[in-house]
Protein backbone atom coordinates (compact mmCIF):
# COMPACT_ATOMS: atom_id res chain seq x y z
CA UNK A 1 0.00 0.00 0.00
CA UNK A 2 1.23 3.58 -0.66
CA UNK A 3 3.06 5.60 1.95
CA UNK A 4 0.92 8.21 3.70
CA UNK A 5 1.96 11.42 5.44
CA UNK A 6 -0.20 12.36 8.39
CA UNK A 7 -0.52 12.51 12.15
CA UNK A 8 -0.18 9.39 14.27
CA UNK A 9 -2.06 9.50 17.58
CA UNK A 10 -1.88 7.08 20.49
CA UNK A 11 -4.44 7.17 23.31
CA UNK A 12 -3.01 5.20 26.23
CA UNK A 13 -4.90 4.33 29.42
CA UNK A 14 -2.43 4.92 32.22
CA UNK A 15 -2.26 2.83 35.37
CA UNK A 16 -3.94 -0.19 33.84
CA UNK A 17 -1.12 -2.69 34.50
CA UNK A 18 -1.21 -1.91 38.22
CA UNK A 19 -5.01 -1.76 38.17
CA UNK A 20 -5.53 -5.20 36.63
CA UNK A 21 -2.88 -6.78 38.86
CA UNK A 22 -4.74 -5.80 42.02
CA UNK A 23 -8.37 -6.28 41.00
CA UNK A 24 -10.85 -8.93 39.90
CA UNK A 25 -10.09 -9.83 36.30
CA UNK A 26 -13.66 -10.23 35.04
CA UNK A 27 -14.77 -6.71 35.97
CA UNK A 28 -11.43 -5.05 35.20
CA UNK A 29 -11.49 -6.46 31.66
CA UNK A 30 -15.10 -5.32 31.20
CA UNK A 31 -14.23 -1.82 32.40
CA UNK A 32 -11.22 -1.63 30.09
CA UNK A 33 -13.41 -2.62 27.15
CA UNK A 34 -15.95 0.05 28.09
CA UNK A 35 -13.30 2.77 28.35
CA UNK A 36 -11.62 1.76 25.09
CA UNK A 37 -15.05 1.86 23.42
CA UNK A 38 -15.47 5.47 24.57
CA UNK A 39 -12.13 6.39 22.99
CA UNK A 40 -13.03 4.49 19.81
CA UNK A 41 -16.40 6.26 19.46
CA UNK A 42 -14.84 9.66 20.08
CA UNK A 43 -12.17 9.14 17.41
CA UNK A 44 -14.47 7.40 14.92
CA UNK A 45 -15.18 9.52 11.86
CA UNK A 46 -12.27 11.82 12.66
CA UNK A 47 -9.27 9.52 12.77
CA UNK A 48 -8.68 6.13 11.22
CA UNK A 49 -8.53 3.66 14.11
CA UNK A 50 -5.81 1.35 12.90
CA UNK A 51 -4.58 -0.67 15.86
CA UNK A 52 -5.93 -1.80 19.24
CA UNK A 53 -2.95 -2.33 21.48
CA UNK A 54 -4.08 -3.79 24.79
CA UNK A 55 -4.84 -0.71 26.90
CA UNK A 56 -4.17 1.72 24.02
CA UNK A 57 -5.50 2.72 20.60
CA UNK A 58 -3.29 3.86 17.72
CA UNK A 59 -5.06 6.04 15.17
CA UNK A 60 -4.03 8.11 12.17
CA UNK A 61 -5.25 11.06 10.14
CA UNK A 62 -3.98 12.95 7.14
CA UNK A 63 -4.99 16.13 8.96
CA UNK A 64 -1.92 18.07 10.12
CA UNK A 65 -3.40 21.11 11.88
CA UNK A 66 -4.72 21.87 15.34
CA UNK A 67 -7.99 20.04 14.81
CA UNK A 68 -6.10 16.98 16.01
CA UNK A 69 -5.71 18.65 19.41
CA UNK A 70 -9.44 19.41 19.52
CA UNK A 71 -10.23 15.76 18.83
CA UNK A 72 -7.82 14.70 21.56
CA UNK A 73 -9.29 17.01 24.19
CA UNK A 74 -12.86 16.02 23.27
CA UNK A 75 -11.89 12.37 23.62
CA UNK A 76 -10.28 13.10 26.99
CA UNK A 77 -13.45 14.77 28.22
CA UNK A 78 -15.64 11.89 27.06
CA UNK A 79 -13.31 9.41 28.76
CA UNK A 80 -13.52 11.14 32.12
CA UNK A 81 -17.27 11.54 31.94
CA UNK A 82 -17.47 7.79 31.48
CA UNK A 83 -15.12 7.13 34.43
CA UNK A 84 -17.36 9.37 36.53
CA UNK A 85 -20.48 7.61 35.31
CA UNK A 86 -19.05 4.16 36.00
CA UNK A 87 -18.18 5.28 39.53
CA UNK A 88 -21.64 6.70 40.18
CA UNK A 89 -23.61 3.95 38.46
CA UNK A 90 -21.99 0.84 39.90
CA UNK A 91 -23.19 -0.81 43.08
CA UNK A 92 -20.55 -3.54 42.88
CA UNK A 93 -18.20 -3.53 45.89
CA UNK A 94 -15.31 -5.27 44.11
CA UNK A 95 -11.92 -3.58 43.88
CA UNK A 96 -12.08 -3.26 40.09
CA UNK A 97 -15.26 -1.21 40.22
CA UNK A 98 -14.23 0.76 43.29
CA UNK A 99 -10.85 1.86 41.89
CA UNK A 100 -11.77 2.73 38.29
CA UNK A 101 -10.94 6.35 39.13
CA UNK A 102 -7.28 5.32 39.37
CA UNK A 103 -7.16 4.93 35.59
CA UNK A 104 -5.97 7.95 33.62
CA UNK A 105 -5.50 8.77 29.95
CA UNK A 106 -2.59 10.26 28.02
CA UNK A 107 -2.06 11.02 24.35
CA UNK A 108 0.89 11.13 21.97
CA UNK A 109 0.91 12.77 18.54
CA UNK A 110 3.59 12.71 15.86
CA UNK A 111 3.58 13.93 12.27
CA UNK A 112 5.28 11.49 9.94
CA UNK A 113 4.95 8.86 7.22
CA UNK A 114 3.52 5.37 7.46
CA UNK A 115 2.10 2.54 5.41
CA UNK A 116 -0.79 0.21 6.16
CA UNK A 117 -0.52 -3.51 5.52
CA UNK A 118 -3.24 -6.09 5.93
CA UNK A 119 -2.14 -9.18 7.81
CA UNK A 120 -4.94 -11.68 7.91
CA UNK A 121 -8.00 -9.54 8.48
CA UNK A 122 -6.21 -6.89 10.52
CA UNK A 123 -4.42 -3.66 9.57
CA UNK A 124 -0.87 -3.11 10.78
CA UNK A 125 1.04 0.19 10.58
CA UNK A 126 4.67 0.19 9.46
CA UNK A 127 7.39 2.83 9.27
CA UNK A 128 10.06 4.61 11.28
CA UNK A 129 7.57 7.24 12.43
CA UNK A 130 5.23 4.52 13.70
CA UNK A 131 8.09 3.26 15.84
CA UNK A 132 8.83 6.80 17.01
CA UNK A 133 5.31 7.60 18.22
CA UNK A 134 5.37 4.40 20.25
CA UNK A 135 8.74 5.38 21.74
CA UNK A 136 7.13 8.63 22.93
CA UNK A 137 4.95 6.66 25.34
CA UNK A 138 8.08 6.11 27.43
CA UNK A 139 9.10 9.61 28.47
CA UNK A 140 10.00 11.95 31.30
CA UNK A 141 6.78 13.97 31.45
CA UNK A 142 6.11 14.59 35.18
CA UNK A 143 2.33 14.13 34.90
CA UNK A 144 -0.18 11.32 34.92
CA UNK A 145 -2.49 12.74 32.25
CA UNK A 146 -1.27 14.87 29.37
CA UNK A 147 -0.80 15.16 25.64
CA UNK A 148 2.76 14.98 24.29
CA UNK A 149 3.36 16.30 20.79
CA UNK A 150 6.51 15.96 18.71
CA UNK A 151 8.03 19.08 17.16
CA UNK A 152 7.01 18.18 13.55
CA UNK A 153 3.39 17.98 14.73
CA UNK A 154 3.64 21.13 16.82
CA UNK A 155 5.06 23.11 13.90
CA UNK A 156 1.88 22.56 11.87
CA UNK A 157 -0.39 24.11 14.48
CA UNK A 158 -1.28 27.77 14.84
CA UNK A 159 -0.11 29.80 17.87
CA UNK A 160 -3.46 29.48 19.64
CA UNK A 161 -3.30 25.68 19.55
CA UNK A 162 0.26 25.76 20.91
CA UNK A 163 -0.69 27.69 24.02
CA UNK A 164 -0.14 25.94 27.35
CA UNK A 165 2.51 23.53 26.08
CA UNK A 166 5.88 23.10 27.76
CA UNK A 167 8.93 22.11 25.73
CA UNK A 168 10.53 18.85 26.84
CA UNK A 169 12.91 16.82 24.66
CA UNK A 170 13.32 13.06 24.98
CA UNK A 171 16.43 11.00 24.37
CA UNK A 172 16.15 7.53 22.89
CA UNK A 173 18.59 5.15 21.22
CA UNK A 174 17.56 6.74 17.92
CA UNK A 175 18.60 10.19 19.15
CA UNK A 176 17.00 13.27 20.67
CA UNK A 177 13.31 13.91 19.92
CA UNK A 178 12.08 17.46 20.40
CA UNK A 179 8.56 17.85 21.67
CA UNK A 180 6.19 19.57 24.09
CA UNK A 181 3.51 18.49 26.53
CA UNK A 182 0.36 19.98 27.97
CA UNK A 183 -1.37 19.20 31.25
CA UNK A 184 -5.00 18.17 30.66
CA UNK A 185 -6.26 18.86 34.19
CA UNK A 186 -8.31 21.87 33.05
CA UNK A 187 -9.90 19.84 30.26
CA UNK A 188 -11.00 17.18 32.75
CA UNK A 189 -12.44 19.79 35.12
CA UNK A 190 -14.47 21.42 32.35
CA UNK A 191 -15.72 18.05 31.04
CA UNK A 192 -16.95 17.05 34.48
CA UNK A 193 -18.62 20.36 35.21
CA UNK A 194 -22.36 19.80 35.12
CA UNK A 195 -24.46 22.84 35.99
CA UNK A 196 -27.33 20.57 37.02
CA UNK A 197 -27.72 16.88 37.80
CA UNK A 198 -31.48 17.20 38.05
CA UNK A 199 -34.00 20.01 37.58
CA UNK A 200 -36.84 20.80 39.95
CA UNK A 201 -39.18 23.69 40.81
CA UNK A 202 -36.33 25.72 42.29
CA UNK A 203 -34.11 25.57 39.18
CA UNK A 204 -36.55 25.11 36.29
CA UNK A 205 -37.23 27.80 33.70
CA UNK A 206 -39.94 25.76 31.98
CA UNK A 207 -42.36 23.14 33.33
CA UNK A 208 -45.20 20.99 32.03
CA UNK A 209 -47.14 18.24 33.76
CA UNK A 210 -49.60 15.64 32.60
CA UNK A 211 -51.51 12.68 33.98
CA UNK A 212 -50.61 9.71 31.79
CA UNK A 213 -53.17 6.96 31.24
CA UNK A 214 -50.68 4.15 31.80
CA UNK A 215 -48.94 2.40 34.69
CA UNK A 216 -45.46 3.67 35.51
CA UNK A 217 -43.60 0.74 33.90
CA UNK A 218 -45.33 1.42 30.59
CA UNK A 219 -44.86 5.19 30.87
CA UNK A 220 -41.11 4.64 31.45
CA UNK A 221 -40.84 3.28 27.91
CA UNK A 222 -41.42 6.85 26.69
CA UNK A 223 -37.82 7.54 27.73
CA UNK A 224 -36.11 4.20 27.05
CA UNK A 225 -37.67 2.52 23.99
CA UNK A 226 -36.24 4.09 20.78
CA UNK A 227 -39.38 3.46 18.72
CA UNK A 228 -41.63 4.89 21.42
CA UNK A 229 -39.23 7.81 21.92
CA UNK A 230 -39.36 8.53 18.20
CA UNK A 231 -43.12 8.96 18.39
CA UNK A 232 -42.94 11.04 21.56
CA UNK A 233 -40.32 13.41 20.16
CA UNK A 234 -41.80 13.67 16.66
CA UNK A 235 -38.60 12.37 15.06
CA UNK A 236 -38.03 10.16 12.03
CA UNK A 237 -35.52 8.07 13.93
CA UNK A 238 -34.04 7.79 17.42
CA UNK A 239 -30.70 6.05 17.74
CA UNK A 240 -28.78 5.20 20.88
CA UNK A 241 -25.20 6.01 19.86
CA UNK A 242 -23.53 5.17 23.18
CA UNK A 243 -24.61 2.76 25.90
CA UNK A 244 -24.72 3.81 29.52
CA UNK A 245 -22.04 3.00 32.07
CA UNK A 246 -21.87 -0.60 33.33
CA UNK A 247 -25.21 -1.52 31.76
CA UNK A 248 -27.13 1.42 33.24
CA UNK A 249 -28.66 4.46 31.53
CA UNK A 250 -26.17 6.94 33.05
CA UNK A 251 -23.79 8.29 30.43
CA UNK A 252 -25.82 6.91 27.54
CA UNK A 253 -26.36 9.11 24.53
CA UNK A 254 -29.09 9.14 21.90
CA UNK A 255 -29.71 11.23 18.81
CA UNK A 256 -33.05 12.24 17.32
CA UNK A 257 -33.01 12.59 13.54
CA UNK A 258 -35.63 14.63 11.70
CA UNK A 259 -36.58 14.52 8.04
CA UNK A 260 -35.30 18.02 7.28
CA UNK A 261 -31.75 17.03 8.19
CA UNK A 262 -31.91 18.37 11.73
CA UNK A 263 -30.76 16.27 14.65
CA UNK A 264 -30.70 16.67 18.41
CA UNK A 265 -28.40 14.95 20.86
CA UNK A 266 -29.21 13.94 24.42
CA UNK A 267 -26.75 12.66 27.03
CA UNK A 268 -28.18 11.03 30.14
CA UNK A 269 -26.59 12.52 33.27
CA UNK A 270 -28.71 10.75 35.88
CA UNK A 271 -31.41 8.10 35.99
CA UNK A 272 -33.50 6.36 38.64
CA UNK A 273 -35.63 3.79 36.75
CA UNK A 274 -38.56 3.92 36.44
CA UNK A 275 -39.11 7.26 38.15
CA UNK A 276 -36.65 9.86 36.92
CA UNK A 277 -34.24 10.70 34.11
CA UNK A 278 -32.18 13.85 33.44
CA UNK A 279 -30.57 14.56 30.08
CA UNK A 280 -28.22 17.26 28.84
CA UNK A 281 -29.24 18.73 25.50
CA UNK A 282 -29.60 22.06 23.67
CA UNK A 283 -32.43 24.25 22.40
CA UNK A 284 -32.54 27.30 20.12
CA UNK A 285 -30.94 30.10 22.11
CA UNK A 286 -29.58 27.73 24.78
CA UNK A 287 -26.40 25.78 24.00
CA UNK A 288 -26.59 23.73 27.22
CA UNK A 289 -29.88 22.74 28.85
CA UNK A 290 -30.97 20.05 31.31
CA UNK A 291 -34.31 18.27 31.21
CA UNK A 292 -35.61 16.15 34.07
CA UNK A 293 -38.64 13.93 33.56
CA UNK A 294 -40.20 12.57 36.75
CA UNK A 295 -42.85 9.90 36.99
CA UNK A 296 -45.05 9.20 40.02
CA UNK A 297 -47.56 6.32 40.07
CA UNK A 298 -51.21 7.21 40.61
CA UNK A 299 -52.64 3.83 41.44
CA UNK A 300 -52.16 0.88 39.10
CA UNK A 301 -53.26 2.43 35.81
CA UNK A 302 -52.05 6.01 35.67
CA UNK A 303 -48.89 8.04 36.22
CA UNK A 304 -48.18 11.68 36.98
CA UNK A 305 -45.48 13.16 34.71
CA UNK A 306 -43.49 16.31 35.39
CA UNK A 307 -41.11 17.73 32.80
CA UNK A 308 -38.70 20.29 34.24
CA UNK A 309 -36.20 22.14 32.01
CA UNK A 310 -33.48 24.49 33.16
CA UNK A 311 -30.27 26.07 31.92
CA UNK A 312 -27.47 28.24 33.28
CA UNK A 313 -27.77 31.98 32.65
CA UNK A 314 -24.68 32.66 30.56
CA UNK A 315 -23.84 35.49 28.20
CA UNK A 316 -24.57 33.37 25.13
CA UNK A 317 -28.05 32.34 26.30
CA UNK A 318 -31.26 33.66 24.74
CA UNK A 319 -33.88 32.45 27.20
CA UNK A 320 -36.71 34.09 25.28
CA UNK A 321 -35.96 32.07 22.15
CA UNK A 322 -35.76 28.85 24.15
CA UNK A 323 -39.05 29.43 25.95
CA UNK A 324 -40.81 30.26 22.68
CA UNK A 325 -39.44 27.07 21.12
CA UNK A 326 -40.57 24.91 24.06
CA UNK A 327 -44.04 26.48 24.17
CA UNK A 328 -44.49 25.76 20.46
CA UNK A 329 -43.14 22.22 20.83
CA UNK A 330 -45.22 21.20 23.86
CA UNK A 331 -48.70 20.66 22.30
CA UNK A 332 -47.41 18.31 19.61
CA UNK A 333 -45.23 16.44 22.09
CA UNK A 334 -48.16 15.93 24.48
CA UNK A 335 -50.38 14.71 21.62
CA UNK A 336 -47.63 12.25 20.65
CA UNK A 337 -47.36 10.98 24.22
CA UNK A 338 -51.12 10.41 24.45
CA UNK A 339 -51.25 8.61 21.09
CA UNK A 340 -48.37 6.30 21.96
CA UNK A 341 -49.77 5.43 25.38
CA UNK A 342 -53.16 4.58 23.88
CA UNK A 343 -51.41 2.06 21.65
CA UNK A 344 -49.22 0.69 24.42
CA UNK A 345 -52.12 0.15 26.79
CA UNK A 346 -54.51 -1.30 24.20
CA UNK A 347 -55.33 -5.02 24.59
CA UNK A 348 -52.58 -7.41 23.41
CA UNK A 349 -49.89 -4.70 23.18
CA UNK A 350 -48.30 -5.04 26.63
Amino acid sequence: MPQVTGTLVIADISGYTRYIAGTEQEHSVEILAELLSVIYRSFEGRLSIDQLEGDAICATTENLDGRVLNWITECFGAYHRRVRDITSATTCPCQACASVGDLGLKFFAHRGSFTRQEIGNRVQLFGADVNLVHRLTKNSVPLREYVYVSEPTFAGWNPQDRQGFIALSQTYDLGVVEGSYRDLTDVRAEALREAMISVDASTARWHRQEELAAPIDVAWRLWTDPNVMRRRLGADRVAFVAPGARGTYVGGEFHCHHGDGRSSSFRIVSAEPPREMTVRTAFPGVPVAYMTDRLRPLGDASTHWDCWIGWPEDDDVDSGAALLFLDELAPGMLDGVRDVLRELTAPNTL
